[in-house]
């Protein structure tokens, strides 16, 4: 019997999509954030370095207020900022909106807390994220940025330097500025606003994307993005830079110019990453209408110390974020299938299921129908098939939309996870069998037997 390979049955099949009418000229508004690199004299860095420390300070003070009154009275107590610039003068001398911005935040974060979305929020230290964020900044591009410079409020007309596309941007609001100072000692500013955006046209094509850690991507129709591997080319110059570091006297200027010098690797090394994943998730975006993705489980694949280096400098999380928000901006179907759904184990020609397959197989042999299967094709063969199954049976979701998919159930060889959908822990069944008496004895008295 001849036998053929997944990859060829992904390229020759044929795939039928339902026919979704597309707007012409259709355009959405969206939230972006654009950053430009600002280059401030002297006195400007010294205003950025007052206006970030004492930003810093009015959020440590307000937490630590909150904190003490908590822990002594158990009362909710909110400081009035007024009270601060009272006490400590000098903090006139910087942005108030900053100063008012950085308060509001340490509110907001210390009621996520009580309300249970995220941690206890820690104090802010001078070696972390340096920033301050001002609302009060000209609303037009042409009055907010003149020629090569940014008009910032209090600090004035400050030199930068854009993009070639940021002039094209169809800017409608702008809400507020961001200044940042990265670790190694450039200063950028993040403008965020509502930009306009034009939908893509229709291409009709689907694929399958299925993410990996020999191959980043490998798509359903053969096309394949090996790992660029952007960690370990730069590992031994990190390695270099850290042992040089370390060395130096702790503060002494030598210290802090090696740590500058780190700082450039690691920041070099997260734009190469970034710059990847931005052009293979706008390649994706750019080429089909409908794309099938998988659902990871990301922190729980990080659990193999085998893998864990390699997941983390492929940053699969990442790319799946962009490829869903740049379909949702640009007028593209994300359809994601179950966590469980066995893409790689299932054959793509006859639907068996090779269970006893080890992640080190990456050619394999159909035990039903004998055809060769190359793993990653072959799942996201799989994927496609599942994501079109379900877009067909459910119906074409809204313009951009993400639906989670359930895995598909097949009769005469169920997937791997074939478990009941009413799952219970094992604590919930032990109090639900030691208050069984308690609720029959309740009931027969309420019955009067």
């Amino acid at each position: 019997m001849p036998t053929r390979t997944s990859f060829q049955r992904c390229t020759n099949v044929h795939r039928i999509l339902p026919e979704v009418p597309v707007p012409v000229g259709f355009f959405m508004i969206v939230k972006k954030g654009i950053e430009i690199k600002l280059y401030p004299n002297k006195a400007q860095k010294v205003f950025f370095a007052k206006t970030f420390g004492c930003c810093r300070f009015v959020y440590n003070q307000c937490l630590k207020l909150k904190s003490y009154l908590y822990e002594e009275t158990y009362m909710s107590f909110d400081p009035k900022l007024k009270s601060f610039k009272e006490e400590w003068e000098w903090l006139t001398e910087v942005d108030s909106q900053a100063l008012a911005n950085a308060y509001m935040d340490m509110k907001v974060a210390y009621k996520n807390f009580f309300e249970g979305r995220t941690k206890y929020p820690n104090y802010k230290s001078k070696k972390d994220k340096q920033s301050y964020r001002n609302a009060m900044c000209h609303k037009e591009l042409d009055k907010l940025i003149v020629g090569h410079t940014i008009i910032l409020p209090k600090v004035g007309p400050v030199k930068c330097r854009y993009g070639k596309t940021f002039k094209h941007e169809n800017i409608k609001k702008i809400y507020n500025v961001t200044v940042k100072k990265s670790k190694k000692g450039d200063y950028y500013c993040s403008i965020c606003c509502d930009v306009e955006v034009e939908e893509l046209a229709s291409t009709g094509k689907s694929v399958g994307v299925d993410v990996g850690i020999k191959s980043t991507v490998v798509l359903s129709d053969g096309t394949e993005i090996r790992n660029p591997h952007f960690g370990k080319k730069s590992e031994r110059r990190i390695k270099i830079l850290q042992r040089r570091h370390s060395k130096k006297v702790k503060g002494g200027k030598n210290r802090e110019k090696a740590r500058r010098r780190l700082a450039a690797a690691h920041e070099k090394l997260c734009n190469r990453r970034r710059n990847f994943l931005h052009q293979v998730s706008r390649m994706i975006v750019d080429n089909y209408d409908v794309i099938c993705l998988e659902t990871l489980n990301i922190k729980g694949m990080q659990k193999n110390h085998n893998l864990a280096a390699t997941l983390h400098d492929q940053a699969l999380g990442a790319l799946i974020g962009m490829i869903e928000y740049k379909a949702a901006w640009y007028g593209r179907t994300v359809m994601k299938v179950g966590r469980f759904f066995p893409s790689s184990k299932m054959c793509n020609h006859c639907g068996g299921i090779y269970r006893e397959l080890k992640l080190s197989e990456r050619v394999w042999v159909c035990p039903h129908c004998g055809a060769v299967i190359l793993r990653d094709p072959n799942a996201a063969c799989n994927i496609l098939d599942e994501g079109i199954r379900i877009l067909n049976n459910e119906g074409t979701p809204r313009t951009g939309e993400t639906a989670v998919l359930l895995p598909l159930r097949l009769a005469d060889d169920p997937p791997v996870d074939d478990r009941p959908l009413d799952l219970k822990s094992s604590g919930q069944l032990k109090r639900e069998t030691s208050l069984a008496p308690v609720v029959h004895e309740t009931h027969r008295a309420f019955a009067g037997g």
